[in-house]
């Protein structure tokens, strides 16, 4: 899952706004306005991808660590 706490903290750092993201990534402002308020929280590779190459960082920079540590622990037990 795409952390959007990340999302907002990058885009504040680069002083982009949400058009700034969406004229670069090809998203419209409605659908990355979801992203960030966490009405869109599965997000398509592609669509993961757009944002990331907007931010210049890696998509693995967007990733929810908290939501994969904890899908690791259920899987070893």
């Amino acid at each position: 899952m795409v952390d959007r706490k990340k999302i907002a903290a990058l885009m504040k750092a680069q002083n982009m706004r949400v058009s700034d993201i969406a004229r670069s990534s090809g998203l419209s402002t409605g659908h990355i306005c979801d992203i960030l308020s966490g009405r869109k929280k599965r997000l398509q590779a592609v669509t993961m991808y757009r944002l990331a190459q907007a931010l210049g960082v890696s998509v693995e920079a967007l990733l929810d660590t908290r939501a994969r540590e904890e899908s690791d622990a259920v899987a070893s037990r």
